[in-house]
């Protein structure tokens, strides 16, 4: 049995629009300076963030997200654990269409995110 999506009508437009489904997402990167993932048109997404976090380095990496050209660091979640590595868990971030998250400009380690991105 397959399902069939169900078509949804946009308020302001009057216009049907087919209902997508439900996308993973997962990405990781240890470039500098570099989108990871844009959150598309009508799409919002609903992210776990991380890095990887030494306690002997001063200079940990972390995440950028920029919401309208504003930048927020994110710090924390999904990373590799060792002796000198911790993990530490974000909450989990809506971002809504036209989000971004990049990493830094100088690269300590790797990042990560992990999710969902749904219909908005």
């Amino acid at each position: 049995m397959s399902l069939t999506p169900i078509a949804v009508t946009s308020a302001s437009s009057g216009s049907t629009v087919a209902a997508q489904p439900d996308k993973q997402i997962a990405a990781t990167t240890s470039t500098a300076n570099t989108i990871l993932y844009t959150v598309p048109a009508g799409r919002k997404a609903e992210l776990y963030f991380g890095h990887q976090y030494s306690s002997a380095n001063q200079n940990d990496y972390y995440l950028l997200v920029d919401v309208d050209g504003v930048l927020i660091r994110v710090w924390g979640g999904l990373s590799g654990q060792s002796v000198s590595y911790r993990t530490l868990t974000t909450p989990l971030v809506t971002l809504l269409a036209g989000s971004i998250v990049k990493t830094q400009p100088s690269n300590t380690g790797e990042a990560f995110i992990l999710g969902v991105e749904k219909d908005a």
